[in-house]
């Protein structure tokens, strides 16, 4: 059969609706494989679209747990902060004075988290 003329032909493109022309193409040479390769994107693309939404959903399940661990970080530490601001208070320190250091506290904490998240490595 190395004599006989052969034809290979790796791709064409054949316009939407014409759906019956490749049924025909498959019967008229049962041996040729046709793959449709916008079916195979539209799988590929219905894949992807799942997989982005579960990494979504567990984006908000961490961000909920970070949220969840800062609020009983915070409520741990809730009664030495009043005990110190009841401490400074009674040595003389206003109220202005307490609500400024506790600012400058969360501030000091929150910028290296917010510096880290922005500029830090993109892992």
């Amino acid at each position: 059969m190395q004599n006989l003329p052969a034809t290979y032909l790796t791709s064409f493109y054949l316009a939407p609706g014409h759906d019956q022309q490749i049924v025909d193409l498959a019967r008229t040479f049962p041996a040729v494989t046709i793959l449709q390769v916008e079916a195979l994107l539209e799988q590929l693309r219905s894949i992807l679209a799942q997989v982005t939404l579960a990494v979504e959903y567990v984006l908000l399940f961490v961000l909920a747990a970070g949220m969840a661990v800062l609020f009983s970080g915070l409520q741990a530490t809730l009664d030495e902060r009043i005990r110190q601001g009841a401490l400074l208070r009674a040595l003389g320190a206003e109220r202005k004075l307490l609500v400024k250091a506790r600012r400058i506290e969360f501030g000091l904490l929150g910028a290296p988290a917010g510096y880290w998240r922005h500029w830090g490595p993109n892992w």
